[in-house]
């Protein structure tokens, strides 16, 4: 393959993520251990080459000079301890995920030898989470969250599995299926004498019509690939533009808050034309929720370099949505006044030539004002950015307790791959991908430290839903009061004219000539508010935020009453990433055809 030159470069490294299950060492007694070491090997210098085939190709958009590949493993005696001493033997970096405290672990293990190996092993690893879960009291739960936080931090499952049922939770069998509901592959290591290896595709099952090497290779190639400018231009040159984006001191558009201010009561303020008071903003709510969840979690690096990407898409998202918004609204009303010009005419024909040209400079403002909107693609880049900045604004908070999945957002992917989003994705995915589970003990006064803090974030985003649905609708009702009186004004004006010619007989030249004036104009300045009205789906936008409000009161007081720990964090985590997408999808789907466009 030849190496393709892309001068985008992030601050974004090349990350692979393996995970390992398998049985223990009883099960293992009566297969070659050999021979299964040698195929361990042989699949991690597959995920290997094809990792660092992409990092060599891409070198111009991934950071650094070599791919970060990781193998996340519990350290259980048998296949766990197998897989990752091999890592370690190729040069991947072990990163150990406990169930408990590492004191507590070794009861697990009988003899003093099986204690030792664990030990080292431990001591080699780069990241140690423990998960924190009582050994006496909790045990099968303990196994079951390391086998829902391995699926949802993985890209590839090693299993090295006999291929029977689950016989309980946290079992081989059982992660593998928590793999493959997470949409990661699983790589089947058999363990009969012959020690096949066969691939498992989420969606595909068994794979049979290729040789594991060449499909795994390919599907790892096709994960870590971003954009490329040979196949999708504008994919590739959306990814540089946000990459070499700056949202600069000053914010554009200042028609649109003016706007807000008539319609709904929204009074301008500051954020909305200095991008720096925005991100001061944004820089205080986050280092209060730091603040007040840093004393007891662990580890928050994660968090904050996931924050900082955020940052960005969340201030260029919200810069091109009043860009954006403005142009539309400035399109409405250059057309209403293109037609005051043109109705001026009549009641001041010594000025015709002075009416003409200021219609043809507003319908040639309109023009060029739609030119340059569409040329810089204020609409796409707003939907893409904002729908990069709210994924990457949940899993901020949930790399935290190292809850976030990728599941959701490959669904994502998929939705939107006709939508000419995968750079969205693609990014989304890296910049998870980038970091590490978090550091330390997740123990319970962290698990009830981050339920507070999240909490309090779920009831920020309610609050905001409604204060938005409440705006949304004074706007939807005032422009459609507007609508409403340009609407009774023209049928006034006619009723007027007609009273008129019955009862008087004749109607003067200067009467038709404002009755004409008035019922040509109030249509058009009521054709222009309900398209504002149909442009802005202010109706909907209400809607969406009192759904989305009512979702997320539901799981805040949910979290309230639940148990703080770990496991129903995880639940109560999958069920705001669901209310988060359902609401991104019906948001992208709807402003996805409102283009900015010529009003007619």
């Amino acid at each position: 393959m030849n190496k393709v030159h892309q001068p985008i470069l992030t601050d974004i490294p090349l990350c692979l993520r393996v995970g390992v299950t398998g049985h223990r060492d009883a099960a293992l007694a009566a297969t070659n251990r050999a021979a299964l070491e040698q195929v361990v090997a042989e699949i991690l210098l597959q995920l290997s080459r094809a990792a660092n085939n992409v990092l060599w190709r891409y070198a111009g958009i991934y950071s650094g000079n070599t791919a970060q590949l990781q193998v996340t493993s519990a350290l259980a005696e048998g296949a766990d301890r197998l897989v990752a001493q091999q890592a370690l033997n190729v040069g991947w970096a072990l990163h150990a995920l406990l169930p408990f405290s590492p004191l507590s672990y070794l009861q697990d293990f009988e003899s003093q030898t099986s204690k030792n190996a664990f030990t080292a092993l431990l001591d080699r690893a780069e990241v140690v989470t423990d998960l924190a879960f009582d050994h006496d009291t909790a045990q099968l739960a303990g196994y079951e969250a390391v086998g829902k936080v391995l699926a949802r931090n993985i890209d590839v499952l090693i299993a090295l599995w006999d291929g029977k049922p689950a016989r309980g939770p946290g079992g081989t069998a059982s992660v593998i299926d928590m793999a493959l509901q997470e949409g990661v592959p699983v790589v089947w290591v058999g363990l009969s004498d012959d020690v096949p290896v066969q691939c498992i595709s989420p969606s595909l099952g068994i794979i049979q019509q290729a040789p594991w090497q060449i499909w795994l290779g390919d599907y790892v190639e096709k994960t870590l690939t971003p954009p490329l400018e040979s196949t999708n231009v504008l994919e590739s040159k959306e990814l540089s533009q946000f990459v070499n984006a700056s949202p600069g001191r000053f914010r554009k558009g200042w028609l649109y808050p003016f706007f807000q201010w008539c319609i709904s009561g929204r009074i301008p303020q500051k954020t909305d034309f200095l991008q720096s008071d925005v991100q001061d903003l944004t820089l205080r709510e986050w280092q209060t929720f730091s603040e007040n969840t840093a004393a007891e979690m662990p580890d928050t690096q994660a968090s904050a370099v996931i924050h900082q990407h955020y940052v960005k898409a969340d201030l260029m998202a919200s810069m091109l949505a009043q860009q954006y918004r403005a142009a539309s609204i400035l399109n409405y009303v250059l057309a209403s006044m293109a037609v005051l010009m043109a109705l001026l005419g009549l009641l001041l024909k010594d000025l015709k030539l002075v009416w003409i040209l200021l219609e043809l400079s507003l319908i040639l403002g309109m023009l060029g004002n739609t030119y340059i909107g569409k040329s810089h693609r204020w609409h796409q880049k707003w939907l893409d950015y904002r729908l990069l900045a709210e994924q990457l604004r949940v899993a901020r908070y949930f790399a935290l307790i190292g809850a976030n999945s990728l599941k959701q957002h490959r669904l994502i992917s998929s939705f939107y791959q006709a939508q000419h989003v995968s750079w969205v994705n693609w990014y989304l995915t890296a910049v998870i991908r980038s970091v590490n589970l978090p550091a330390g003990q997740l123990n319970k006064a962290c698990t009830e430290q981050f339920s507070l803090g999240l909490t309090t974030q779920l009831n920020a985003q309610i609050v905001y839903h409604h204060h938005t649905a409440a705006r949304a609708h004074k706007a939807d009702h005032r422009l459609h009061i507007l609508g409403e009186v340009c609407l009774y004004g023209t049928l006034l004006a006619c009723l007027g004219y007609l009273g008129v010619a019955v009862f008087a007989g004749t109607v003067t030249y200067n009467v038709a000539t404002w009755v004409t004036f008035i019922t040509a104009l109030l249509p058009a300045f009521g054709a222009s508010s309900y398209g504002l009205r149909a442009h802005g789906d202010y109706e909907g936008i209400a809607h969406r935020s009192e759904l989305t409000a009512a979702q997320l009161s539901d799981i805040a007081e949910r979290m309230t009453y639940s148990e703080h720990d770990l496991a129903s964090l995880l639940a109560l985590s999958e069920l705001v990433r669901q209310v988060k997408s359902t609401e991104l999808r019906d948001w992208r789907v709807t402003f996805e055809r409102k283009a900015l466009a010529i009003p007619g």
